[in-house]
C-alpha cells in the first residue's frame, strides 16, 4: 500500500473515531472533541476579559497588528513572549475576579490527553492583536513550535500542537466543524459543560458532555 493511499485512510479512521457516538446517541466525546470545547471556552471567557478591560475610555483603540509574521511566503503565526504565559493559578484569577463573578466557571487546566494548556494573556499589552492565546501540545504531549502556519493538520502528524490566537485557531486537526473553530466573547459560563449556540447564529459547535479534570482549579492555586 502506497504512503499517500495509507495517510487518507489513518486519516478517515480517526476522523471517524472521533465522532463516532454512543447507544444513546450523545456524541462520544474523543481527546481533539475534549481539547477543542476546553480551548473554545478558555479563550472565549478571556476574550470577554479582554473586551472589559478595553471598554470604556478604550473603546476607539483598535489592536495592535502583529497577529501575523509580515515579509512571509505564507501566513505565519508567531506564539506571544514567554512572559505572557499565566500559571493555572493566574489564569483563575483572571477568570474568576470576585466571589460573585466568574467569566468561567471551571478553569480548565489539562487538555483531553492529559497535557497541560498554556494560556498567555498579554495584561501590560492589552490591544495587542494576539493579547489571548490558548495552545495544547496535542496528542503528542509536546511543544513543537513557537511559530505556526495557519491551517488543519492530519492526524498523526508531527506537529499536531492545537493553538488559539488573537480571534481564531491558528490550528486545528483536519475534518474539525467549521462551527467547533469559532469562538466568541462570552462571560459568566458557569454551565459551560453544555457547549452550544444560538441557532439564529450558524450551526452550533458539538455538543458534547465535557469529562471533569482530574484536578479541580481550587486545587491548583
Amino acid at each position: 500500500m502506497s504512503i499517500p493511499v495509507r495517510a487518507v485512510l489513518v486519516a478517515g479512521l480517526a476522523l471517524w473515531m472521533a465522532h463516532s457516538t454512543t447507544a444513546s446517541g450523545e456524541v462520544a466525546a474523543s481527546p481533539e472533541q475534549v481539547t477543542l470545547a476546553r480551548m473554545r471556552l478558555l479563550a472565549g471567557a478571556l476574550l470577554s476579559r479582554q473586551s472589559d478591560e478595553t471598554s470604556g475610555s478604550n473603546w476607539m483603540l483598535a489592536p495592535v497588528s502583529d497577529f501575523v509574521l509580515a515579509g512571509q511566503p505564507s501566513e505565519l503565526v508567531r506564539m506571544p513572549p514567554r512572559s505572557a504565559l499565566r500559571r493555572h493559578s493566574q489564569v483563575v484569577e483572571l477568570l474568576h475576579p470576585s466571589d460573585d463573578f466568574y467569566y468561567l466557571c471551571e478553569v480548565y487546566e489539562r487538555d483531553g490527553w492529559g497535557g497541560r494548556i498554556e494560556v498567555y494573556f498579554q495584561e501590560e499589552n492589552i490591544l495587542s492583536a494576539k493579547a489571548v492565546t490558548v495552545r495544547s501540545p496535542g496528542a503528542n504531549g509536546r511543544i513543537d513550535a513557537d511559530r505556526y502556519e495557519i491551517g488543519g493538520f492530519l492526524p498523526g502528524a508531527a506537529t499536531d500542537d492545537l493553538v488559539f490566537s488573537g480571534k481564531g485557531f491558528v490550528r486545528w486537526p483536519l475534518g474539525t466543524p467549521a462551527a467547533d473553530l469559532v469562538v466568541k466573547p462570552e462571560g459568566d459560563r458557569c454551565a459551560a459543560e453544555a457547549v452550544g449556540s444560538d441557532p439564529a447564529e450558524g450551526p452550533a459547535p458539538t455538543r458534547l458532555k465535557l469529562p471533569a479534570q482530574s484536578t479541580p482549579f481550587a486545587q491548583a492555586h
